[in-house]
């Protein structure tokens, strides 16, 4: 019979402290911000699963994503008399539980999110709920997982919880989800769980500098390649015990996967996982239409196909994660898709040379505030740029000409309306938009105010 074992051993806590069997599995069973983890366990919802799964139906399994789905794992084919003597065996609380409910991250690569993200005051308030929680668990389980929502390293709560962590069960495992930058750097603040079976598992996409940046939204690779070495050697020393390499197979980094392959090798990566682009969470579907090459209809799909011929993909270290699968064709992106995805390109650029231009303007006015004016997709990628990397500009907030529909924060930055801003005549704005009429509109709206302080910026100006 098909069936599988997470829901009888598993808890997956995500963001808002919300918790699923499993990575991927989508009914929620209960909220630790609501309730303990032994009435979310033992909830109505979680006995459903189980007992659909007693019949060997995946009740809410996401069976395109999920790798064991993907591969037909001869764990997921289970006798009856088996699955019924684990529910008949079935711990009081879950054995393996992973953390996913910090969704922060130093990175914003684009098959993940748009941009940093920057908590809000309520966020932060939910992680000390759930962490708090989510604690006096976690020293009798059997494995932990550190799941990539975001990045282990930059959510303080967990690598703290993980630090005064004493596991119990002798079989503990812990598996780190991580983009790899700030491991060295933080290595010293778990090194309590060192030789307790850690995997570490980290997600390059790339060993091209200019693809990697693009992929990360940071020029991080030296930093990566410091924190590999100095992983590879915990190995080495026992302090850890596997090493898991992954690359999001897209149209900017296919071409080199033989070479990726051949530099996990070299770091020793006991796994070398390959998977398509999923629509996450930063994505919409035309993008992923766009840089899914794996779909016979892509342009780049021949191509690709002779691409995973290559030896080193049929090394015995490289685990699929569909990346050999057969997908169903999709009609490629019009012309006009293909040249919005371009445009956003170009204008990315465009923003990364006007950060020379911004520095005169702020030492100009480095005694007022800055705005960005509007709280649309453009605004977004431009307080990406300008608050990130070695040149970051302090931001004051968002500027809207009206309040209303808004919410009262955006990317963790307050919303004002541009008429209850006190000190709107002291301040400087910044105008980012794709539409003429609305940039005329802004203009006469500071003009009437008396605001001669802005810096307009539009894509027009960026094609040209």
């Amino acid at each position: 019979m098909r069936s599988c074992r997470k829901c009888f051993e598993y808890a997956y806590v995500f963001v808002g402290g919300d918790v699923r069997m499993c990575p991927w599995n989508g009914i929620v069973i209960g909220n630790l911000r609501e309730n303990t983890l032994e009435e979310i366990w033992k909830s109505p919802q979680a006995e459903e699963i189980r007992q659909a799964f007693l019949r060997g139906e995946l009740l809410g399994c996401s069976e395109r994503y999920c790798p064991d789905c993907i591969n037909n794992s001869t764990t997921l084919e289970i006798e009856q008399e088996e699955l019924n003597k684990m529910y008949e065996e079935m711990p009081n609380l879950p054995v393996q539980i992973s953390l996913a409910y910090d969704e922060r991250c130093n990175h914003a690569c684009p098959s993940c999110r748009h941009g940093i993200f920057s908590p809000g005051k309520e966020y932060l308030n939910h992680l000390e709920v759930i962490t708090k929680n989510i604690e006096p668990y976690l020293s009798n389980v059997r494995g932990i997982a550190t799941n990539g929502i975001g990045e282990l390293f930059v959510a303080t709560e967990i690598v703290d919880m993980l630090s005064r962590l004493k596991p119990n069960n002798p079989e503990f495992s812990i598996f780190i989800e991580t983009n790899g930058v700030l491991f060295k750097n933080n290595w010293d603040k778990i090194k309590n769980l060192a030789g307790k079976n850690i995997t570490v598992s980290v997600t390059p996409n790339s060993f091209d500098r200019e693809t990697y940046r693009y992929l990360a939204g940071k020029d991080d690779l030296e930093k990566f390649e410091e924190s590999m070495a100095f992983i590879t050697e915990l190995k080495h020393q026992g302090a850890i015990s596997r090493i898991r390499m992954i690359m999001v197979i897209q149209d900017s980094n296919f071409r080199q996967i033989p070479e990726f392959i051949q530099r996990c090798i070299e770091y020793d990566a006991d796994d070398i996982v390959l998977r398509p682009i999923f629509q996450w969470f930063g994505m919409n579907e035309d993008e992923v239409l766009y840089k899914n090459v794996l779909n016979p209809c892509h342009p780049y799909y021949q191509e690709y196909l002779e691409i995973i011929q290559h030896p080193l993909c049929k090394d015995k270290r490289v685990f699929n994660w569909g990346f050999e699968e057969k997908q169903e064709p999709i009609s490629f992106p019009t012309l006009e898709m293909k040249r919005q995805v371009e445009g956003d390109k170009t204008f990315l650029t465009y923003i990364d040379g006007l950060l020379c231009r911004l520095e005169e303007d702020i030492a100009k006015y480095k005694d007022r505030k800055l705005y960005l004016f509007g709280v649309g997709k453009i605004g977004k990628i431009l307080l990406e740029k300008l608050t990130s990397g070695e040149k970051a500009v302090p931001i004051a907030g968002f500027a809207v000409s009206c309040k209303e529909g808004t919410p009262n924060f955006y990317m963790g930055y307050p919303v004002m309306q541009f008429d209850c801003i006190e000190d709107r005549k002291e301040s400087v704005f910044i105008l980012a938009t794709t539409n003429p009429n609305f940039e005329h509109d802004m203009m006469e709206l500071l003009r009437k105010e008396g605001v001669n302080q802005y810096i307009l910026i539009n894509k027009g100006e960026a094609d040209a």
